[in-house]
């Protein structure tokens, strides 16, 4: 790799860019809602645009801790692993820790390759861990350089800052093996190439986009700030067509509503790992078990959508709505709601159970998108444990109302908010923030108030058709209704001989030759022969629609009893098998075409 000198450096990535980012960002910390006396203390932090395709986000962020100056980041998977197997071969090389503290906060964050690199200058990469109990994902990847202060500086904060950028660029190549700059604006090419695969992880797609979709993708995915110096690629418009899917709504549940004087303060949700970056000792609901599992980086928040019919319940019923199963105790917590907008983001994956934003490679395979997540919740119900993971945080401007269950409630935080000053949250009196609703589906008639659900009844049953419509063709097998002289109807065996195009077909009976014209709700598929049995042990696609809470392809299950044969919620007629958990958790109802069989 070439070995470049400080001088060529400086020529080369030229890191006044950062410089100036870091300048406009200290000039502007009055009115940053962080330094703020009645919020936590937290460190100065800015983020900025990287080059190359190495770093995961394109982002670089420069902390000041007080005494030292930090850079910090993660590398992709691939990257990592590169620069471990580097930095690890250097005879000076130590067993260290990445460790993030702040007066009476302290963390250790994962284990470490440590390389003092120049005097005061320390190299850290994370490691991976063999110990599951200290195993944690989120530290998967991350990069942290840290530069002592001088103690009698006799230079400016820029001067040795930019010092500090010209060493981290260069062990950045000679340590880590990172060809890209990192200080520079990425090129044109590689943020292309970036924008694509973007826009391919976060729609799940697997194939090559074809040139019309690549040209799609490249003209409007556009990067923008959407938390406090935060930025990602969005999708404008992405959120109106998931509407489109079902009416919908994202919130999030706080653990106390007296924590949201801070939250406001902050000027965004902001995830375990990012607070805990700038010396904020705040935890959320699961902070430990999400910086395990990998969700460390991310905010969380839960999409509510729900079959018209039981939205139709719902209307006609003018009791309080009941708490979910899942989380009963969170049902009764404050929610804050946010705007739809932001599932034009293009950094978020959805969970239809909770997974704690698990990146394990394994469980992340069934991740699915938010489209699907809305489809699933309008076809069958509710999932009141799903999960959208954000990276990094959301920024208040995205907050619509806070809901609370009764009036009582909703004076105390408004008291709240007034004693500690905010009288407004986006520009709107709290007094119209704060809401008090019976339940979810009261809040999504607020927030609906147009909601058509005979429409959306009439919606979903055509959808139903059209995909009973599109399980037949010329020639197909099937079973219908047949007039039996006048006595009751029954099924007899049949063939589809014609497709009418208006959701009805022609069919000819086997007994008698018979045709007939028959809607697509009258006939069903006739029953295939199973491919499995009872007893075969089986891989399910951790994305089936019924199996929500299966973690990875590799786990095995066993059939318990006989197939049945039916017409499922979305208008399908498959055969469905009862299976069993090989390691003894977890009965589940899934559809043939989910299935495999698990090699010996």
């Amino acid at each position: 790799m070439e070995k470049l000198s400080t001088n060529q450096v400086r020529e080369k990535v030229n890191p006044e860019r950062v410089l100036s980012i870091y300048r406009d960002a200290r000039s502007n910390l009055e009115v940053s809602g962080w330094e703020s006396p009645k919020t936590p203390e937290r460190y100065f932090k800015i983020s900025f645009l990287a080059d190359g395709t190495e770093v995961e986000n394109q982002e670089i962020s420069i902390i000041d801790e007080g005494s030292k100056i930090v850079a910090t980041f993660k590398l992709v998977r691939d990257s990592w692993q590169k620069a471990l197997d580097r930095i690890q071969k250097d005879k000076h090389v130590k067993n260290g820790e990445i460790t993030y503290s702040n007066k009476d906060f302290s963390f250790n964050m994962c284990h470490a390759a440590s390389l003092d690199s120049t005097p005061g200058l320390k190299v850290y990469v994370a490691k991976p861990s063999k110990n599951e109990e200290e195993k944690k994902l989120t530290s998967q990847g991350l990069i942290r350089f840290e530069f002592d202060k001088p103690t009698n500086p006799t230079e400016n904060e820029e001067t040795y800052l930019q010092a500090f950028l010209v060493e981290v660029e260069q062990k950045a190549r000679s340590h880590l093996g990172i060809t890209g700059s990192l200080l520079s604006i990425p090129p044109i090419e590689a943020e292309n190439r970036y924008k694509i695969a973007r826009y391919k992880w976060s729609h799940d797609i697997t194939r090559d986009l074809t040139e019309e979709e690549k040209q799609e993708t490249l003209y409007s995915l556009k990067r923008a700030e959407v938390a406090p110096g935060y930025f990602t690629f969005v999708e404008k418009g992405r959120a109106d067509k998931i509407r489109e899917i079902a009416p919908y709504f994202l919130y999030h549940t706080m653990s106390d509503y007296k924590n949201l004087p801070t939250l406001l303060r902050s000027g965004a949700l902001v995830s375990t790992h990012e607070r805990y970056k700038v010396g904020m000792g705040i935890d959320g609901w699961s902070s430990k078990e999400d910086l395990e599992k990998g969700g460390g980086d991310f905010v969380f928040l839960r999409m509510y959508a729900n079959n018209p019919e039981f939205l139709m319940d719902s209307e006609k019923s003018a009791e309080v709505e009941e708490l979910s199963s899942h989380h009963p105790q969170r049902d009764l917590q404050p929610n804050i709601i946010f705007d739809n907008a932001l599932l034009d983001r293009t950094d978020h994956f959805c969970y239809p159970s909770d997974r704690y934003g698990s990146t394990d490679p394994e469980k992340f395979e069934s991740r699915i998108t938010s489209e699907e997540l809305a489809r699933r919740q309008f076809i069958s119900a509710n999932l009141p444990g799903n999960e959208i993971a954000f990276r990094n945080g959301i920024s208040n401007g995205a907050i619509r109302y806070v809901t609370v269950r009764d009036e009582e409630t909703k004076q105390e935080v408004i008291k709240l908010l007034l004693d500690e000053d905010i009288k407004e949250i986006n520009g709107r009196p709290v007094e119209d923030v704060i809401i008090v609703t019976l339940g979810k589906y009261q809040t999504l008639r607020i927030l609906e108030p147009d909601m058509d659900l005979p429409g959306l009844l009439a919606k979903q049953e055509l959808k139903k058709l059209q995909n009973r419509y599109s399980m037949f063709d010329v020639g197909t097998k099937v079973e219908a209704r047949y007039d039996n002289l006048g006595k009751d109807r029954i099924w007899a065996d049949a063939k589809v001989i014609r497709m009418n195009g208006d959701l009805t077909v022609d069919i000819v009976f086997d007994s008698d030759g018979k045709e007939m014209r028959a809607g697509v709700d009258d006939i069903m598929l006739k029953e295939p022969e199973p491919k499995f049995k009872k007893g075969d042990r089986l891989l399910i696609n951790p994305k089936a629609l019924n199996a929500t809470n299966v973690v990875g392809s590799k786990r095995q299950f066993h059939i318990i009893n006989e197939p049945s044969f039916s017409t499922c919620h979305d208008g399908f007629d498959r055969l469905t098998y009862c299976v069993f958990a090989n390691d003894g958790h977890n009965f589940y109802s899934v559809d043939e075409d989910q299935i495999s069989l698990a090699s010996e």
